[in-house]
């Protein structure tokens, strides 16, 4: 996989750079492929070949904006209006992508459309309420240089959203207008709810770290990079259930699935055992999905919703288990829809995890005595192996990005990776329908689960 990653990436910046000889890059690369083919060579060069070309492929969709259109407006004071759907605190201030932004000069009649542009918004003395439209004065530059200690690089990360450039502004020099009350309700549906549990969070339980825990999980408001509980997770190796992830969505279908059937058994106990494995799982996926756009629909959190929905429909329609084929189909379709994720870290780590577990998971238990400590010693024995092949599979991305190496990750993870993922998903679930549907009689419940 590892090598098929870096022919991939390989032929992504082979891409990227040849500019608009990006399409005699990718046709090269087709003959060669074709030549390779045609001459029988053995199947790893071959398949390179076919990623390196799939990767170029992959950076011709990328929408950049030329430099050389944008050289009047670099480092100088510039106008920028665009549309922020949320905000991320830093230690001076907040991190905003501001979408379909339009670019101009002060007094000028000239502009320019780049998209998405990161804002760092310094000093902030004031809440906004998001989406909302944001107008900010301040410079503009193409984003350069590394990120925080132990970050990713800043280039990585901007590209990862579709961004090439950053606007940096004093808060007395930007202007957030928020939307009118009832104006695209419906398009904006999930963004208020979520800014809705925020604020229903904040007043009924400060900003504890448990209560910052649970929000993260239910909003994908995660606390900034210094705080002590996201230092505390990542020297852990349990960084990954900070914000809702593949195994948040994976615990939130089973909890689902599991109500699902005990309300279908109680309402129809009377009238004969009800199909309890048809239904539940079908009618679990409209609330996984939900539960996704609720984040904010961060990377792994859509990979593993789709392999769920790909999983539950070709088991019900075709009798088929096959989780290699959900894999592969939300590889392609993530690609095809965002290929600027290949450089993300959610990304790769989201995705190499799950084929390593896909790909070297352990055996079904094994047919004989099935006493409960048989099967106690086989779900230890699982979620070692489970932790191990997930630590050491994504080893070399998570180091590269991050430059650590958590020791004793694995044994966190089979310790408190259940635990935090499992009461983590219950709290939030609470935090949502309190928040959302103005439950303030949920306050002692979600109290009670935080502190937990």
């Amino acid at each position: 996989m590892y090598l098929l990653l870096l022919a991939f990436l390989s032929g992504f910046f082979l891409g990227l750079a040849a500019g608009p000889a990006g399409l005699a890059v990718s046709g090269v690369l087709l003959l060669t492929a074709l030549g390779l083919a045609s001459f029988r060579f053995r199947e790893i060069p071959l398949a390179c070949a076919v990623a390196t070309l799939c990767g170029s492929l992959t950076a011709g969709r990328v929408p950049l904006v030329s430099p050389g259109n944008v050289l009047p407006y670099i480092d100088n004071e510039v106008i920028l209006d665009g549309m922020a759907r949320e905000s991320r605190a830093t230690d001076s201030g907040w991190i905003a992508a501001a979408h379909g932004s339009m670019i101009s000069l002060p007094g000028g009649t000239k502009s320019i459309r780049l998209g998405t542009v990161l804002l760092y918004i310094r000093n902030p003395d004031l809440y906004v309420s998001f989406p909302a439209r944001v107008r900010a004065v301040g410079r503009l530059y193409p984003v350069r240089g590394m990120g925080n200690p132990g970050e990713i690089p800043r280039e990585w990360s901007v590209m990862a959203q579709g961004a090439q450039y950053a606007l940096s502004a004093d808060a007395a020099k930007v202007v957030f207008l928020p939307e009118a009350a009832g104006a695209d309700r419906w398009r904006n549906l999930f963004p208020r709810a979520r800014r809705e549990t925020g604020e229903w969070v904040k007043r009924v339980a400060g900003t504890t770290n448990g209560s910052l825990y649970l929000l993260s999980l239910a909003t994908g408001e995660v606390p900034p990079y210094v705080h002590p509980l996201v230092t505390l997770l990542r020297r852990t190796g349990l960084a990954h259930l900070l914000a809702i992830s593949g195994v948040n969505v994976a615990i939130f279908h089973i909890l689902t699935v599991f109500l699902l059937r005990a309300g279908m058994w109680a309402f129809r106990r009377r009238h004969g055992t009800p199909d309890l494995n048809l239904l539940p799982p079908l009618l679990a996926l409209p609330a996984s999905w939900a539960y996704v756009f609720l984040a904010g629909a961060p990377t792994p959190a859509v990979r593993s919703a789709g392999m769920i929905t790909i999983a539950v429909l070709l088991w019900r329609k075709l009798g088929v288990r096959a989780p290699g084929i959900a894999w592969t189909g939300m590889l392609l379709l993530t690609l095809g829809a965002t290929p600027t994720e290949i450089v993300s870290p959610s990304f790769l780590l989201s995705y190499g995890a799950t084929f390593f577990l896909i790909a070297n998971y352990g055996a079904p238990p094994e047919k004989g005595e099935t006493t409960w400590r048989t099967r106690a010693i086989w779900w230890v024995k699982e979620a070692v192996g489970a932790a191990t092949v997930a630590f050491l599979g994504t080893l070399p991305v998570s180091a590269a990005f991050f430059q650590a190496v958590p020791s004793g990750a694995i044994l966190w993870n089979v310790l408190f990776g259940p635990i935090l993922g499992t009461a983590g998903v219950g709290g939030a679930t609470v935090a949502v329908v309190g928040g959302a549907f103005g439950v303030d009689s949920l306050a002692p419940v979600y109290a009670s689960s935080r502190t937990c």
